[in-house]
């Protein structure tokens, strides 16, 4: 007469692909007991440490409860280890959007001047005002990547601007082209 009882502590359980069944078989007999220790898989998760007890003899309820004690103990000891919480790290903000006031008037000013900005002698349509930039923001960026020796190329007569100023105008514009 044979009882079949399975333990199953679960040590560690990872994904995997094209394992199935059991594998790993181990057998030992002991006192009239049978072991075997292995792995099994689950669909794609492979799990380590199982055990099934096979009795080759009938036994009382007294080993059979010993048994069961053992197997929830060896449970607990393998699966109620200290808790990995999810840790409390905040995300990066995403950095602040850019405005018209506190980013584009500097970089207008430094690279626009004097053409756009009447205050220090330009003639041309002024952009040290906020609707005439949000208005024409599609053709500035358009003409301030164009190579300098290119018809319509900004700033006339300077070089080129640097990627990372025309970055501030294309992020400006992503951003919603923000007055404040």
């Amino acid at each position: 007469m044979r009882y079949v009882f399975a333990v199953a502590p679960i040590i560690k359980c990872r994904k995997v692909t094209g394992l199935a069944g059991l594998n790993h078989t181990v057998g030992k007999e002991k006192e009239g007991w049978q072991l075997f220790a292995g792995n099994f898989t689950i669909g794609e998760y492979l799990f380590h440490g199982f055990s099934i007890f096979i009795a080759q003899q009938p036994f009382s309820m007294k080993k059979f409860l010993v048994l069961i004690i053992t197997g929830i103990t060896a449970l607990m000891i393998a699966n109620c280890g200290p808790s990995k919480k999810a840790s409390a790290t905040k995300l990066p903000e995403p950095p602040p959007k850019l405005t018209f006031a506190n980013n584009m008037t500097a970089v207008i000013m430094t690279n626009c001047t004097p053409c756009h900005v009447p205050s220090k002698g330009g003639n041309k349509k002024p952009y040290d005002i906020y609707a005439n930039v949000k208005a024409d923001i599609d053709e500035m960026i358009r003409r301030i990547e164009l190579a300098p020796g290119d018809r319509g190329f900004m700033p006339f007569k300077h070089a080129k601007l640097s990627d990372s100023t025309i970055a501030v105008f294309k992020q400006w514009k992503a951003d919603g082209m923000l007055e404040q």
